[in-house]
Order: structure tokens, then C-alpha cells, then sequence
């Protein structure tokens, strides 16, 4: 075993989190994931299996192996088929009820969370009872060159959002200084499971208008935190090359986008799914009646999405020379990383100590994921 990862003065945090890891027919990322994460003192994990039969055969030799060293709960889930992503929900809905402590996150099986944030995050909900929701900054790790790794913000403009009600909230996001996804942030979870319940619901289940949701409800109902500090780190070496996007290694790129929506004909049926469902949490926690926050759930929520981004969608489209910038080749981006100041861009080359063992496993196991090997496997 390697030298345990420790978070500070408090790891006793902890012990009041459980990590739910969804994965499907990736035994090496399951595998490098359970093995960092079997590291971090007292933390409790949930593995939600929908692999096929043998690559779930292979994931569950991987959980009997890291169990040993840590507490791992394994749920087995029928293989994913659903055109839009209702299933996967469904699975995340399911594992988070298996939850027993009283924090909870969702890790997939690319991303490797910081300890000593996570336990500042809970260390600020144990101080502030109004507040559910805790995060920090996400960062992609990217390998432009063999050898090298660079970490780009994956939301560069987050902030907390601590105003009195959901109206004052939702126009504070409305400013561009929050336009990330929370749905991987660390809550309470009941908070957290209640989220997963209105989803279900309101009929809301496919993987673009269910993530939508989630960060909207999170934002409706409650106050949450953004420390300033690292939070998690994904792994997008093997998800782009020379700035192409490569499918098979994103569940969510696998998905129709927006514009398929449209073009298929579902989108308005979606859409107002999302409206009703969105309009009718607003005037619960803010002074407006019915008619007016569904007036103002209309204007305001496409401006938070159109912010967002989202790939293929005409009706909610981010600035266009950003998102040229965040889709340009890797030799674009490092030429302009010799003449333009680091502080207007995006993406570093330094990473903190803390991030010094996942660049060393990323390196030390890369070998083993064209064959999809298990890290635990190597060398038996």
C-alpha cells in the first residue's frame, strides 16, 4: 500500500462522508480510482456497477480487492440503454439512497477529490446549518505532450451563492460568476436525496435536463459555499486529442445533445417539464406567487443555461470566441501560453502538492488503458 493521503487537522470529517463512484465497463478508471481513494483515511465509498457481464465480473474482483483497505459498499445495475440517459438517473438516484452518513458526493470513476477540502467543506456545513451544498475548484488534467500534464479550470468563474432566498440566488448566477454545474458538489444528504426524489417526481430523467435540474434545485432551495481552494481533479488525457472529442470516453457525450432534441422533436416537451418543475420550487422559496415565478423562471433560467453552455444546443449558446478557445487544438493553446499573460487564461502547468500523487498514478498506470487492465492486476 502506498503512503496514505491525509486532509489536515480534521480527518475525522470523514467519517461523515460516503463517496458514491457510478462507473460502467471501465475497469482500469474504476480500479486507479478505488486505489487512490483507498488512501484517504475513514472515507466511505458506494461503487454503482451497470457494466456487462464480464467487465462487471472484472469490477467486482477490483472491489473485493480494495475492500481491505477500505469500506466499500458494491451495487450491481442493469447495463445502460436508454436513448436519453433516463436510466442513468435512475442508477445515481438508487445509490445515493444507500447512503447512511451524513454527507454524500458523487465521484466518477476519471476524478480523484482532494481531502483537505473536502473536509473544509464539511467543516463549513457543521458551522452553517442554512447551507447544503459545498464546493471548490474542478480541474481537467490534460497530457498535451507525453510525459505532461496540465490542469485547465473546468469552471473558472465559481462563487457561493449565500443570499436570503432563490430569486436573490438565481440572479446572483445570473451574473456569470457561477455558471458551473454543482451536481458533483458534496451535500448533506438528505438534502442530497431529496434533490434525486424531485427528479423523479416531475418526470424529469434524462441526462441534460436531469443535469440542469440538479444544479437549479441545489441553487432554489438552499445556500451553498465556494471555497477557493482545489476540490477534484478529472482525467481527460485519453478524452481529447488534437482537441477532438472522443466519445466512447465521456458517458455524457454518448447522449443526444440539445440540438438533437429539437430536431427529434422532444425538446419543448422536456423543456416544459423542466419550466413547471423549476417555477413551481421558486415560488416555494421566494415571495413570488405561481404566475410570477413562472414569468421569471422563463427569462432567467435560459440566461444561466446560455452561460452554461452545452454542446450542440442553438437555443442556449455560450460566447463564441470562449467557446472557440475552450475547443481549440492543444498546439493552439500552447502557443498562446508563450504570449498571453497565464492570468487570462484557463489552464496551468503548476499543480499543488496534494495533486502530486494523482499525476504520479496517472503516470505510472497510463500503460494499462488501452487493454483496459485493472491496476490492481498488474503484475499477477
Amino acid at each position: 500500500m502506498t503512503t496514505e493521503i491525509t486532509c489536515g487537522s480534521e480527518p475525522e470529517f470523514l467519517k461523515q462522508l460516503t463517496i458514491v463512484i457510478p462507473t460502467s465497463n471501465r475497469n482500469y478508471y474504476l480500479s486507479r480510482c478505488l486505489d487512490y481513494l483507498s488512501r484517504i483515511s475513514f472515507v466511505k465509498l458506494i461503487v454503482a456497477d451497470s457494466s456487462f457481464n464480464s467487465k462487471m465480473s472484472e469490477n467486482k474482483k477490483i472491489v473485493k480487492y480494495n475492500s481491505s483497505d477500505i469500506n466499500i459498499e458494491y451495487l450491481q445495475y442493469l447495463p445502460e440503454t436508454e436513448p436519453y440517459g433516463d436510466d442513468i438517473y435512475r442508477k445515481w438516484a438508487d445509490a445515493l439512497e444507500h447512503v447512511e452518513t451524513k454527507y454524500s458526493m458523487f465521484c466518477t470513476d476519471k476524478e480523484f477529490p482532494i481531502p483537505s477540502t473536502l473536509c473544509k467543506c464539511i467543516e463549513y456545513l457543521e458551522m452553517h446549518k442554512d447551507c447544503n451544498t459545498a464546493e471548490g475548484n474542478y480541474y481537467y488534467i490534460e497530457s498535451p505532450s507525453a510525459g505532461k500534464y496540465r490542469g485547465r479550470s473546468m469552471y473558472p468563474t465559481k462563487c457561493s451563492l449565500l443570499q436570503t432566498d432563490a430569486v436573490a440566488r438565481l440572479n446572483a448566477a445570473k451574473t456569470g460568476k457561477n455558471i458551473s454545474s454543482n451536481q458533483m458538489a458534496l451535500r448533506r444528504s438528505d438534502f442530497h436525496k431529496q434533490l434525486y426524489r424531485t427528479l423523479a417526481d416531475e418526470h424529469i430523467d434524462d441526462i441534460r435536463f436531469g443535469e440542469f435540474s440538479l444544479e437549479f434545485l441545489s441553487i432554489i432551495r438552499s445556500k451553498s459555499i465556494y471555497l477557493d481552494l482545489p476540490f477534484r481533479y478529472r482525467d481527460v488525457c485519453n478524452l481529447t486529442s488534437s482537441g477532438t472529442l472522443q466519445k466512447h470516453e465521456s458517458s455524457s457525450l454518448r447522449y443526444p445533445d440539445l440540438d438533437t432534441y429539437i430536431s427529434e422533436g422532444i425538446y419543448d416537451e422536456y423543456y416544459a417539464r423542466f419550466l413547471n418543475c423549476m417555477s413551481k420550487e421558486i415560488s416555494k422559496n421566494s415571495s413570488y406567487d405561481k404566475e410570477q415565478a413562472r414569468t421569471f423562471a422563463g427569462e432567467i433560467l435560459p440566461q444561466i443555461i446560455r452561460m452554461r453552455g452545452f454542446y450542440g444546443n442553438t437555443k442556449f449558446t455560450e460566447d463564441p470566441l470562449w467557446y472557440l478557445w475552450r475547443h481549440s487544438p492543444t498546439c493552439v493553446k500552447d502557443f498562446a501560453g508563450r504570449i498571453v499573460p497565464k492570468q487570462y487564461l484557463d489552464y496551468s502547468s503548476d499543480f499543488p502538492d496534494e495533486a502530486k500523487p494523482i499525476l504520479s498514478l496517472i503516470e505510472t498506470t497510463k500503460h494499462l488503458y488501452a487493454t483496459d487492465t485493472p491496476v490492481c492486476n498488474e503484475g499477477t
